[in-house]
């Protein structure tokens, strides 16, 4: 309702707000949420991607919430500046590296519109691997190799494991592989039959219980390599 609003009003008053390709406009005095709704309906309106930039991480964690809350989650990603200062001899932690990765998958491949950042965040270089696939994906029915797969993931930076408790982690298990994709809030559980993907499900680590049979058919997955 309220992006239907805005819309509404955009194109009423929103003539010369958006600049041309090589142009520049500027707009002052935005409250509240009024930036999240701003970047999502220019991005809905045009069909351009949309960089959203701000002071601080914590700015851009809550402008990147304002976006997921105006239902918004599907088509943005947030990239975030790394922890550690420039030339430091210390590897930017898993998680940040992992949404970095995704951030850059998602771009590359047309899956996100929206993306949120930091400016220093918006000017810090991140590797980008040009000599192997960058991304992986998977569809419910696809014909599979299980050790192929297992091979696949440690060459993208996954490790093999007893258990599945973290970010970058994969085990196999019979017929069943269970991987924690970067980027993601859960792990997903692989079910092979016949060489064929059988299933891809969501489950817990606290649990261990998958989400019930079928929640995801339609469903496909591409998980990115961290950046390192």
């Amino acid at each position: 309702m309220i992006l239907g609003s805005f819309r509404a009003l955009f194109h009423v008053r929103g003539a010369g707000v958006v600049p041309s390709p090589g142009g520049h406009s500027s707009i002052r005095g935005l409250p509240g949420a009024a930036p999240a709704v701003f970047g999502a309906t220019i991005a809905r309106e045009t069909g351009r991607h949309v960089v959203l930039v701000t002071d601080t991480p914590g700015e851009a964690e809550s402008l990147f919430a304002d976006l997921q809350t105006l239902g918004e989650a599907r088509g943005i990603r947030y990239l975030p500046q790394r922890e550690t200062l420039p030339y430091e001899e210390t590897d930017p932690h898993v998680e940040i590296s992992s949404r970095c990765a995704e951030a850059f998958a998602s771009l590359l491949s047309g899956d996100a519109r929206l993306l949120v950042t930091t400016s220093r965040g918006l000017i810090e270089r991140s590797p980008v691997a040009v000599d192997g696939p960058f991304g992986l994906t998977l569809r419910v029915d696809d014909p599979i190799d299980r050790d192929g797969l297992a091979g696949r993931l440690e060459q993208m930076g996954f490790e093999r494991a007893t258990g599945v408790r973290e970010l970058g982690e994969f085990v196999v298990r019979g017929g069943i592989l269970d991987v924690f994709p970067f980027g993601t809030e859960e792990p997903l559980r692989i079910e092979l039959w016949d060489e064929r993907i059988a299933s891809l499900r969501r489950f817990s680590t606290c649990s261990r219980s998958a989400r019930p049979r079928g929640w995801m058919r339609s469903r496909s997955f591409r998980w990115s390599s961290p950046t390192r």
